[in-house]
């Protein structure tokens, strides 16, 4: 098999190529030998090696001299999504700001993950520190939204900035089609500290996303 051009048709140019996902893909070929050609196809700078276990392929038709990747779909790729299913999620501050609930910019990618098995763990990729953790209760395509805005609440005082009118608007759009009963959001809070239900009811958020 030309390794190659098996690469880029299944993967194209500048997308993360992981190790893990070809061992299994290519299963007919031994871990070792499957290291061995992806080693050679670097060392021809054919392919480049982003970090240990993690390649791409260069747009060749690209005006950039410099031969990079976007953190950003690395960190998809690794820990958010697999097989178009989700398994992950951003958190923290970043999910904050990225609702614009705060100013505060963080200095590190919270990550909840399937992927992750210790309840707090840092990694780096190209020099960016990013926090991996293990989820309260599996993540899927359904759940994942209500979760990141449960770890929210759970650092209410902490992480949010705005108005209690301003927050909870900018939380119901995030929401928005995600339908959810008063039961299921009270089996998803037996997950979370008490302090979590407690902000939730405090910020009328509990009615108002179970009434929608």
């Amino acid at each position: 098999m030309d390794l190659i051009n098996y690469l880029t048709k299944e993967y194209g140019y500048r997308e993360p190529i992981l190790l893990e996902d070809l061992t299994d893909e290519l299963s007919n070929i031994s871990a070792s030998s499957l290291r061995q050609k992806l080693k050679r196809l670097v060392d021809r700078e054919v392919i480049y090696r982003f970090e240990n276990g993690i390649y791409f392929i260069p747009n060749p038709n690209s005006l950039l001299k410099t031969k990079t990747l976007s953190v950003e779909k690395v960190l998809e790729k690794k820990h958010i999504i697999k097989n178009n299913n989700r398994i992950g999620y951003v958190s923290g501050l970043a999910f904050a700001n990225s609702l614009q609930l705060t100013t505060q910019v963080p200095s590190k990618i919270e990550i909840v993950t399937m992927k992750e098995a210790r309840t707090k763990r840092t990694v780096t990729y190209k020099n960016n520190s990013i926090i991996l953790r293990k989820p309260r209760l599996a993540i899927n395509n359904d759940n994942y939204k209500i979760l990141q805005v449960l770890d929210l609440v759970n650092k209410y005082e902490e992480y949010i900035e705005t108005p209690a009118k301003n927050t909870n608007e900018k939380i119901l759009a995030y929401l928005e089609g995600n339908n959810i009963t008063k039961k299921e959001l009270y089996n998803y809070l037996k997950n979370y500290p008490t302090k979590t239900y407690k902000n939730i009811l405090e910020s009328g958020l509990y009615d108002e996303i179970t009434q929608r």
